[in-house]
């Protein structure tokens, strides 16, 4: 597969790796804060963890830059591939709505910024129960928009796509809906997923009718 884009990559380590190795508790690059890639993993109950609520010793907060440290740059790479794939074309005239269910610490918006030249934009929807996630996607978010060389995005945050209020209409755009990680859960109810996805959907449509736009 092919590497993450360096000015990813870049980010990727000031805002989780080097943090981890700069952590006493680190005993060396494999144990960030002293636990091994098995115990890390259970911290993080392999991903479906709620990333609000402490873990023995460890803050949510170490909760989330264990994710990152473990999970993050493997879906960077997968999306990214899935992106050059999706559009093999060329990349459409309009910029991106991209709603990114179970987003996480921004890994879909990570992986389309780094597929994007830097002159393109998206507006980027991130959804995610865990408060603390969209804090610390938030803040990966700022980091891309702060690096010349990369897109511009416009960025929003919701715990539940019944949460999501828009600004402003999107106007005429295509929509792109990330929910890949999403479907690695063992709990998820499809119906649940489905049926706010199509209401969302059909709001964003409404929106887009109601700016005039053809």
């Amino acid at each position: 597969m092919p590497p993450i884009p360096p000015l990813i990559e870049d980010i990727r380590k000031s805002m989780v790796v080097d943090p981890l190795r700069a952590d006493s508790r680190t005993i060396d690059p494999g144990s960030p804060l002293g636990l091994n890639a098995q115990k890390a993993r259970e911290a993080i109950n392999w991903g479906q963890a709620d990333f609000d609520e402490p873990f023995g010793a460890l803050s949510a907060e170490d909760r989330g830059l264990l994710y990152a440290y473990w999970n993050q740059k493997r879906h960077v790479e997968e999306l990214s591939e899935a992106f050059r794939q999706i559009f093999s074309d060329g990349w459409p005239d309009q910029p991106l709505i991209v709603i990114d269910l179970g987003c996480g610490p921004f890994t879909g918006g990570l992986a389309l910024a780094g597929q994007l030249p830097p002159t393109a934009s998206f507006d980027y929807i991130g959804i995610d129960r865990s408060q603390a996630m969209r804090r610390f996607g938030e803040r990966f978010a700022c980091k891309v928009n702060a690096t010349n060389g990369l897109p511009n995005i416009d960025h929003y945050w919701a715990s539940s796509m019944a949460d999501i209020k828009w600004p402003q209409p999107p106007g005429w755009r295509p929509i792109l809906v990330i929910v890949s990680f999403l479907l690695a859960s063992t709990s998820l109810d499809v119906k649940c997923l489905v049926v706010p996805m199509r209401s969302l959907h059909a709001h964003i449509r409404i929106n887009m009718i109601t700016t005039g736009n053809p």
